[in-house]
């Protein structure tokens, strides 16, 4: 009948009024670990650059193609790019 119908529809509307916040924040939660992830490989490519040559290289881009095949943007703010100090080797978000 049309009363049934119309429950079963209000009760999709309350699951899925439920679900799509727990879905963004899903998604920025792996958007931030992401990034923390993408912190730790460059950091460690400019780490063994500076093993290998004696010195931290002057930016990020140094480091490709033969410590990392590409330079990673950051997920969130989406495209932005890594700060990194070559006087210090530093790479953060």
């Amino acid at each position: 009948t049309l009363i049934e119908l119309i429950v079963v529809m209000a009760i999709l509307a309350v699951l899925a009024a439920l679900a799509v916040p727990r879905y963004t924040g899903v998604l920025d939660d792996a958007k931030a670990k992401t990034d923390a992830a993408n912190v730790k490989m460059l950091q460690n490519a400019v780490d063994v650059f500076y093993a290998q040559e004696g010195s931290y290289p002057g930016a990020l881009s140094n480091l490709s193609p033969n410590y990392v095949k590409d330079i990673p943007k950051q997920e969130a703010p989406k495209g932005t790019e890594f700060s990194y100090s070559n006087g210090t080797g530093v790479v953060s978000q």
